[in-house]
């Protein structure tokens, strides 16, 4: 347990410097770029278009946690581009505990980053699917109009959910049979927090679903799942298999 909490404050530490360096750059602060230079054992923040030996803050991982990256370009700095906050080193950066255990940080091009969690390793013979997820919004769903369900198919069948006719209490609940062109697709989403961030609860077996489908809240991808229950969270989304 210490190792994998360990594990999180390192991610919890790196993500906090990208927050940083992307909000500087941002507010052109110094007038300049910010960028964060990767090591095995470090983050460290600076201030220009490539580190130069001199940071302006660092974070150290705990004992036993390393780092690995695969930056577009292929260096060891991620920086961000000014007024928007783009960057050119889209890519990955992957935090290891001794056990083997890891977290990656997905970063786009637009600068937004978020932490992907690993799906479950195979039981028994089959690959394990992800039939409950949990999706920590960084916004309370219920400031949101409508719950988009889009299930790819020919032609897709896309199914609306006016939040506010769902919220009981303090708590979103939602679950339903849909029809997606003669096939019966069954999710069930529910809150465990709504304010003033959300966890969204998904529930979606495998055995009873075949088809892709894409969560958005007012069109702003939650999660997209495709047909065999493989996940790929939206941008600023953490998700954990349960």
């Amino acid at each position: 347990v210490r190792r994998a909490n360990d594990l999180d404050r390192a991610v919890s530490g790196t993500m906090e410097l990208m927050r940083l360096a992307r909000e500087r750059t941002i507010a052109s602060q110094g007038d300049d770029q910010w960028g964060v230079h990767f090591t095995s054992s470090s983050a460290l923040l600076f201030t220009g278009s490539a580190y130069m030996g001199v940071s302006q803050d660092s974070y150290l991982f705990p004992s036993g946690i390393t780092a690995t990256w695969a930056l577009n370009g292929g260096g060891d700095d991620l920086v961000f581009e000014r007024i928007d906050g783009d960057t050119q080193q889209d890519g990955t950066v992957t935090l290891t505990n001794a056990e083997s255990e890891t977290r990656v940080i997905t970063v786009i091009s637009s600068g937004e980053f978020a932490l992907i969690s690993p799906l479950p390793p195979e039981l028994d013979t089959r690959t394990a699917d992800t039939r409950h997820m949990h999706f920590d919004l960084n916004y309370d769903l219920s400031t949101a109009t409508t719950l988009q369900l889009t299930f790819i198919d020919t032609p897709n069948v896309v199914e609306n959910i006016t939040i506010a006719d769902y919220i009981v209490g303090a708590q979103f609940l939602w679950s339903e049979d849909i029809d997606v062109n003669g096939d019966t697709e069954t999710l069930r989403l529910v809150s465990h927090t709504l304010a003033p961030e959300t966890q969204l609860s998904v529930r979606r077996d495998r055995d009873h679903n075949s088809k892709a489908v894409e969560i958005r809240a007012d069109g702003v991808l939650i999660a997209s799942y495709d047909a065999m229950g493989a996940v790929t969270p939206g941008v600023g989304v953490t998700a954990s298999v349960q």
